[in-house]
C-alpha cells in the first residue's frame, strides 16, 4: 500500500468558498464529494435525453463498455444502457422510499455508487463500465469538475514526486515540429504545441493531412486537443476534451505504417499518424498524461487513476496460437487474427489458410502463432481485451500469407477478457481462439535514479544487450531495440551527451562483433545487431519512405498490376534519395565503415552487406506492408535484383540499368562518407524508455539460484544498488 501523503498543518486540500460577508469557509474534500454525489441524477454528466435509437447509436460508437443514463417509463425509475460488445443492454435502477437507487438485488445510496462498483467488477458479459457517454452539456463544460483525491492540477499531478522519487517527467515538443507559434492565444486558452499530422475517421478511409494543436487553459488545469483541416482556421473539425476521451497505440500491422494513434469521445473519434518518429515520441508524450484520467470528476465516469500512479506503463503481451472450428471455416479462405482493446483494433497478424488434421473428423485450424506487444494498455485501470477472427481479401498473385492482412468481414469473436490488474489469462476453447494474456505493470523512477545503470550500460552495454536479446520472446524483441534507440538519442538539461554513453560507440561494437563472427552471413535477419540496426533506420528514415509511397508517383506506381523496368528505376531513385538527405545515412556509412576495415581487400563484399541490410530489412519490408499496393511481392524482388547486380565486380555502368546505376553510386558514396556522429534530431530524456529497458532487462535475469545452475548466467555482474533498480517496488493492489 502507498503511504499517504504528509501535508503541513493548514494546507489540507480543501475547497474555499468565498461567502457574502467576507467570510471564509473551509470544507474537507471528502465532505464535498459526499454532498455532490447527492445530486439529482438528471444532473448527472451521462444523463440524456432524447430518443431511444439515438442512444444505441451513441454507445455503439463509443466502443464496448461504455454507458449512460436516461429515464425509464415507470415514474421515478431510470435505465442505465450499456454496451456489451453484443447487445446495448438495459438495466433499470428503480427509486426506493427512502430515496436509495435498487439495481437488483442490491440497493445503494446513489447512481454514482452503482457506477463505482461495475467499473472494477463485471456488470453483464464479462464486462465492466469502462468510460461514460457524456451528455453535449456537460462536455462542454457546465458540470462541476475537481481531482479525484487530492485536487492538483495536471501540471503538479504530473511533476510531484511521488513515492520516493518516482515519477513522470513533464515532457516537451521539439521546437521543430511546431509550425504555429506555442504560446499563440485562442481566447480563453493557448496552444503549447501544434504539428501537421494525418488523420482518418475509420480504417477503411483515406489518410487526409491536417493539423494538430494541443490547447490548455491559462491556469493549466483542462486540456483540448484540436484537429483542424488548415493552419489558418479558427474553428477545428473536432475536438477532444482529454479530460473524458481515451487513446491507444495502433501497431503498424493494422495500417502499414508507425506512429499511429487513435483517439475517442463519445460518438467522436480519429485515427491519427504523426511523422517522422521522433514527432511521434515527442507527442505521443505529450498526451499520454493528459488522458490518464487525472482531472476525473467528483461524479465517477468510469475508470479512474490516482495521481500517484501515473508513474507506472502497463504493458500488455498477447499471444494468439490458434484458432480452431468445426463448421465456419473454409480450406480455400485467408484468414488473419485482430487484437480489440477496448473495442479498437490495435494489432492484425497475417492472413493464413487452415488446415486441416490428418485424423478423420477432427476441426480445422487455423495455426496464427503471433505474439504483440504494447506500452500503451490503460495503466492502473481495467481494460477488455478480445481476440477477433477476419476474411482477407486474397492477393492477385498469391502472396497474401506475406502481405499485410486487410479484414474485410468479421467471421467469429473470443470471449472478452477483462484484465483487472496485473495477471495471467489463458483460454482454450474446443471451438475458438487459444490465446494467453499477460498484464504488467511497470515502474517508471526518476532520472537521477537512473544513473548507476547507465553508468554501467556505457561501460558493458554491448555484452548485456545481446544476453538480454538472446533470452527475450520474439514479440519483445522489437520494443527492446526501439527502446534503446529512444534512450541513446535522449538529452537531459544537464547532459550535452547521453547519460548511458555514446549511440556510435554502441553500434560500432555491434558491427565490429557481427561482422567478424559471420563474415559468410553478415546482418542476418534474427541477430541482435540487424535488429538494432534496422530499428534505427526506421526511426531516421521510415516515415519519410512511407510518406513517398502514399503519393503520386510512386503510388500510381505500387497500384499496378504490370510493373515496367522504368517504375523501378523511379522507386530505386526515390529510395537513394531518402537514403541521401536523411539520418540513415550516418547508419549507412557507419555500417560501410565498419565492414571496409574488417575486409579492405574486398570492397564489393562491403557493397553486398549494404544491400542486404538497406533494400532487405529496410527498403522491403515497409514496401510490402504499404497501402494499396497490387504487386509488391514483384517490385522488392525486382529492387533486390538491382541491389545485387550493384554489387558485382563485372557491373558494366554504361549498359546496366538506371537502378542499378543507382545503387552503385550511393555505396560509392557511402564508401567516402564521415559518419562521426548518428544523432539527427535529439529528443527530451525519456524515463519511459528507460522503464521499458529495465522492465525487459530484469524479466530475463534469472534468480540468485538460477544464476549458479544456468550455463548462459548473465555475462555482466550486477550489484544490488542496480538490481534495485531493475526490480523497484510495485504497487499490489489493483483499481
Amino acid at each position: 500500500m502507498r503511504k499517504p501523503r504528509k501535508h503541513c498543518k493548514g494546507t489540507e486540500p480543501a475547497l474555499w468558498r468565498n461567502q457574502l460577508k467576507e467570510k471564509v469557509v473551509v470544507a474537507k474534500c471528502r465532505v464535498m464529494e459526499k454532498k455532490l454525489r447527492q445530486r439529482r441524477p438528471e444532473e448527472l454528466p451521462y444523463y440524456h435525453n432524447g430518443e431511444t435509437s439515438s442512444f444505441s447509436r451513441l454507445l455503439s460508437a463509443a466502443g464496448v463498455g461504455s454507458f449512460l443514463l436516461r429515464s425509464a417509463s415507470y415514474p421515478g425509475s431510470y435505465a442505465l444502457l450499456v454496451n456489451t460488445g453484443k447487445v446495448i443492454q438495459k438495466f433499470l435502477i428503480e427509486t426506493t422510499d427512502h430515496g436509495r437507487y435498487r439495481l437488483a438485488p442490491r440497493t445503494f445510496g446513489s447512481i454514482d455508487e452503482i457506477i463505482e462498483r461495475y467499473t472494477a467488477r463485471p456488470i453483464a458479459d464479462n464486462v465492466c463500465l469502462i468510460r461514460a457517454a457524456l451528455s453535449t452539456n456537460s462536455i462542454d463544460g457546465s458540470w462541476p469538475s475537481s481531482t479525484n483525491t487530492s485536487y492538483l492540477s495536471n501540471d503538479t499531478a504530473r511533476n510531484t514526486d511521488y513515492d520516493s522519487g518516482y515519477c513522470v517527467a513533464a515532457p516537451s515538443i521539439d521546437p521543430n515540429a511546431n509550425p504555429m507559434n506555442n504560446s499563440s492565444n485562442f481566447g480563453t486558452s493557448h496552444i503549447i504545441a501544434s504539428v501537421q499530422a494525418l488523420r482518418k475517421s475509420r480504417e477503411e478511409k483515406q489518410w487526409k493531412t491536417c493539423f494538430v494543436s494541443l490547447m490548455e487553459d491559462l491556469n493549466g488545469n483542462t486540456s483540448e486537443l484540436c484537429i483542424s483541416d488548415n493552419e489558418q482556421t479558427h474553428r477545428p473539425r473536432m475536438s477532444f476534451s482529454m479530460d473524458s476521451c481515451h487513446m491507444y497505440s495502433i501497431h503498424r500491422s493494422v495500417f502499414g505504417r508507425d506512429g499511429c494513434i487513435f483517439i475517442g469521445q463519445n460518438d467522436e473519434s480519429t485515427f491519427l499518424c504523426f511523422r517522422p518518429a521522433h514527432t511521434y515520441l515527442a507527442w505521443f508524450s505529450l498526451l499520454r498524461p493528459r488522458v490518464l484520467w487525472l482531472k476525473a470528476a467528483v461524479y465517477n465516469i468510469g475508470r479512474c487513476i490516482e495521481a500517484s500512479r501515473v508513474s507506472e506503463i502497463a504493458l500488455l503481451h498477447v499471444t494468439i496460437d490458434k484458432f480452431v472450428s468445426d463448421s465456419m471455416l473454409r480450406c480455400d479462405s485467408l484468414y488473419s487474427a485482430s487484437l480489440m482493446l477496448d473495442g479498437v483494433r490495435v494489432f492484425c497478424s497475417r492472413a493464413f489458410t487452415p488446415c486441416a488434421s490428418t485424423r478423420s473428423q477432427q476441426p480445422l485450424t487455423i495455426v496464427f502463432d503471433s505474439s504483440y506487444m504494447t506500452s500503451c494498455a490503460p495503466t492502473a485501470a481495467p481494460c477488455s481485451v478480445q481476440v477477433m477472427l477476419c476474411t482477407v481479401a486474397n492477393s492477385q498473385n498469391g502472396f497474401g500469407v506475406l502481405k499485410r492482412a486487410l479484414p474485410r468481414a468479421t467471421t467469429a469473436m473470443s470471449r472478452q477478457f477483462l484484465m483487472q490488474g496485473d495477471e495471467d489469462v489463458e483460454d482454450k476453447p474446443e471451438n475458438g481462439f487459444w490465446v494467453r494474456i499477460r498484464r504488467i505493470t511497470v515502474k517508471v523512477l526518476a532520472a537521477s535514479q537512473y544513473m548507476p545503470l547507465l553508468s554501467l550500460i556505457r561501460q558493458d552495454g554491448y555484452q548485456l544487450y545481446e544476453w538480454v536479446w538472446n533470452r527475450l520472446p520474439t514479440a519483445q524483441r522489437s520494443q527492446f531495440v526501439t527502446s534503446l534507440w529512444i534512450m541513446y538519442l535522449s538529452r537531459t538539461r544537464e547532459l550535452t551527451r547521453p547519460p548511458c554513453g555514446s549511440l556510435e560507440e554502441l553500434v560500432i561494437s555491434v558491427l565490429q562483433r557481427t561482422i567478424a563472427s559471420s563474415a559468410s552471413t553478415p546482418l542476418r535477419s534474427d541477430s541482435f545487431c540487424t535488429a538494432l540496426l534496422g530499428a534505427g533506420l526506421r526511426i531516421a528514415a521510415g516515415a519519410q519512405l512511407e510518406a513517398q509511397l502514399d503519393t503520386p508517383p510512386l503510388s500510381t506506381i505500387i497500384a499496378k498490376k504490370n510493373i515496367q523496368p522504368g517504375d523501378v528505376d523511379m522507386l530505386v531513385e526515390a529510395l537513394v534519395r531518402i537514403a541521401s538527405e536523411t539520418a540513415a545515412f550516418r547508419i549507412l556509412a557507419l555500417v560501410a565503415s565498419v565492414a571496409r576495415d574488417q575486409h579492405p581487400e574486398d570492397p564489393f563484399l562491403t557493397m553486398r552487406i549494404l544491400a542486404s541490410f538497406f533494400v532487405l530489412r529496410f527498403a522491403n519490408p515497409i514496401l510490402l506492408q504499404s497501402e494499396g499496393g497490387q504487386n509488391t511481392n514483384q517490385i522488392a524482388k525486382m529492387i533486390q535484383t538491382s541491389a545485387n547486380k550493384a554489387c558485382s565486380p563485372k557491373l558494366d555502368e554504361e549498359n546496366c540499368s538506371v537502378a542499378s546505376s543507382q545503387f552503385r553510386k550511393l555505396f560509392e558514396s557511402l564508401f567516402m562518407a564521415d559518419a562521426d556522429c548518428l544523432v539527427g534530431v535529439e529528443t527530451e530524456w525519456s524515463c519511459d524508455s528507460c522503464a521499458l529497458v529495465s522492465h525487459l532487462i530484469a524479466s530475463v535475469l534469472p534468480t540468485e539460484q538460477e544464476n549458479t545452475d544456468t550455463d548462459d548466467p548473465c555475462p555482466v555482474p550486477l550489484s544490488p544498488n542496480i538490481l534495485r533498480i531493475l526490480r523497484p517496488p510495485s504497487h499490489h493492489h489493483h483499481v
